[in-house]
């Protein structure tokens, strides 16, 4: 079949689960739609490759969160445990190692997540997304130079991140820069304008000010989104 016509036809698949995940965590599309969709993907690559590590890592995931946001308490322990050694079985494949962190920092354990990103970095210095995450965890822990250089690194690498932007904004808010904060989100909406928590995060600090027009303008983006 398409398989023995094109050896990468699995990965495309692998990606196209991959992107389902993303679009579920970013809330672009329905939760249950994205369940489904990513589910659906992963099986017809595993039924042909039982142990490919990308697509049974995204399985895991999905499945844990479903299972979790249905009340089972287990579900992520279970899952963290699953994750961990396919790292360790995988330790070059950035998606396990992101979900696996996704996991750990959500769970609170934000120093087996630095740890967890920090060993990542070491193999492939110049990934973005690892830098990005790393960026994410030295914020949560009020290590703000850090946190600024790590985002800042990833943005060069790979200029268009709105999500970088994002969080380079908050590290800027927690720096008592808003100048920054302001700059930094304005950027991530002209790389990402249907983002529409963008705008609101703006007209709230503006609110804050007291500068309650120029706030409007901002939630009246929101709304218009």
């Amino acid at each position: 079949g398409a398989l023995a016509i094109d050896p990468s036809y699995l990965d495309a698949k692998t990606e196209l689960a991959s992107n389902y995940l993303h679009q579920y965590e970013t809330g672009l599309i329905d939760a249950d739609e994205a369940v489904t969709k990513t589910l659906a993907m992963t099986a017809q690559v595993l039924a042909e490759r039982p142990d490919n590590p990308e697509a049974l890592a995204i399985q895991i995931y999905i499945e844990a969160r479903t299972a979790a946001r249905q009340g089972d308490p287990s579900a992520v322990t279970n899952a963290i445990a699953l994750l961990d050694t396919l790292v360790a079985h995988n330790p070059s494949l950035y998606q396990i190692r992101a979900l696996l962190g996704h996991f750990l920092q959500g769970t609170g354990q934000i120093d087996r997540a630095l740890t967890l990103q920090l060993d990542g970095l070491h193999r492939d210095p110049l990934n973005p997304q690892i830098l990005f995450s790393l960026g994410s965890l030295y914020s949560g822990l009020g290590q703000l130079d850090k946190a600024r250089e790590s985002l800042q690194q990833s943005l060069t690498i790979e200029k268009r991140q709105p999500n970088a932007y994002v969080q380079l904004a908050e590290v800027s808010l927690q720096s008592g820069n808003g100048a920054d904060f302001v700059r930094h989100s304005l950027t991530a909406i002209s790389i990402d304008p249907q983002d529409h928590e963008i705008p609101g995060f703006i007209a709230l600090f503006l609110y804050r000010l007291g500068l309650i027009e120029e706030g409007d303008d901002f939630r009246d983006q929101v709304f218009a989104i």
